[in-house]
């Protein structure tokens, strides 16, 4: 900052300042000037310089998301600010608030930057984060395990991008009639897959509990219709 006197012919400044000659304050301060004339008359006068502090970025994420399932939570930490924007590395602004949340439509790498700014001091960090695949979810509601016509006799889950699986289906009664942790093998309609065995035409409920590739645990329960 400079402070520059006018109105008189010489200045004299307290705490060190030299008139016309710029300086740093660290903290908010209020200056005196004294000025003389070309008759020695003098007067005096005030002026208050605010030090806003510099900001700090920060901000943490829920890194990985998932892809139109799990958005991306951004988490500010920046210190000393008053205004503060995200953007993705193409430009996009994608929010101010606190948490800033996105979807992503593609998985990959992003990198995001966040501007935080003091009145006129301006900074910035870029961090990169990691979108993964979404896990993508079919479940037929009924199927028709009829051994001679070939059509539509295995009732399966259709499920992507897991890492563990469980399929529980259940009569009526509460009774457990099938169990598999194989997502690709699917029940056919009997008793512990036994087509010898085979259940009656009903509505039977199903759980599934899987664990997602970025390691949480999720269930799923419905109903599944036996049409023979």
């Amino acid at each position: 900052v400079t402070l520059n006197g006018s109105g008189a012919i010489t200045y004299t400044w307290d705490q060190g300042v030299i008139n016309g000659v710029s300086f740093s304050p660290s903290t908010t301060q209020t200056y005196t000037v004294t000025g003389t004339d070309a008759n020695g008359c003098m007067n005096t006068d005030q002026v208050q310089v605010t030090v806003y502090p510099y900001p700090t970025p920060g901000f943490e994420t829920n890194s990985p998301a998932q892809v139109l399932i799990t958005p991306l939570e951004i988490y500010n930490t920046a210190q000393n600010y008053t205004g503060v924007m995200y953007f993705l590395e193409n430009g996009l602004f994608i929010g101010s608030g606190d948490p800033t949340t996105h979807n992503f439509t593609q998985s990959g790498h992003y990198y995001i930057t966040q501007v935080v700014n003091n009145h006129m001091c301006v900074d910035s960090l870029t961090q990169l984060v990691e979108v993964e695949p979404g896990a993508h979810i079919f479940i037929p509601n009924s199927f028709t395990p009829t051994p001679q016509d070939g059509i539509n006799d295995v009732w399966r889950p259709i499920m992507t991008y897991l890492n563990e699986f469980e399929l529980l289906i259940f009569n009526r009664w509460g009774n457990l009639i099938y169990q598999s942790n194989d997502i690709y093998e699917g029940w056919n309609g009997g008793h512990f897959n036994d087509i010898s065995k085979p259940v009656e035409s009903g509505t039977y409920v199903y759980k599934i509990f899987y664990r997602h590739m970025n390691g949480n645990n999720q269930s799923i329960e419905g109903f599944v219709n036996v049409i023979r």
